[in-house]
């Protein structure tokens, strides 16, 4: 489902994990649906197989980046054609929280394990990972350029009601 608030489209889940793709691996995204053959797991199966916050899932020739953990609210946060952030909202009081929060970087500090993600197209899918690639609805759309992308983590407990979690996409080599 998505939702806009002030600032942002918001996109959640039907309670599982948010999936980001290139644009070009979305038609061969298949979610839920079962396969010919019902032993093989599905492609959310595999979603849900990824522990901690972040990691990533064979596509055919690529990988697609699942957000794990909770099925928080999420949002992009553009910084530029090659840069910005998949923020997991997971307690706050509004958006003007997370916008005051975003503009003021210093206390950010992102973990040390990052996980790497090549774009293959000029934009990427933000979708719930239970969704097929051909499902229209409920979908973020951002324009990402071209390349291989670091994806660094942080989690931002500033108090007991300002929680999130932030996904940094910053271009490592462009192609």
């Amino acid at each position: 489902m998505i939702t806009h608030l002030e600032e942002c489209d918001w996109i959640s889940t039907n309670g599982g994990p948010l999936l980001i793709i290139s644009s070009s691996l979305v038609p061969l995204w298949r979610g839920n649906e079962t396969t010919r053959d019902h032993n093989l797991k599905t492609d959310y199966d595999r979603a849900c197989q990824v522990s901690g916050y972040i990691g990533t899932v064979d596509v055919a020739h690529g990988q697609a980046v699942v957000c794990g953990e909770q099925p928080f609210m999420s949002t992009w946060w553009h910084e530029s054609a090659s840069e910005g952030m998949i923020v997991r909202w997971v307690c706050a009081d509004g958006e003007d929280d997370i916008t005051s929060l975003l503009s003021n970087k210093d206390v950010i500090d992102w973990e040390d394990d990052f996980t790497i993600f090549n774009n293959f197209s000029d934009s990427i899918h933000i979708m719930d990972s239970s969704r097929s690639g051909f499902d229209t609805e409920d979908k973020l759309v951002v324009l990402l350029n071209r390349g291989i992308y670091k994806i660094e983590t942080c989690l931002l407990n500033l108090n007991p009601r300002l929680e999130f979690i932030l996904h940094r996409f910053s271009l490592q080599q462009p192609s």
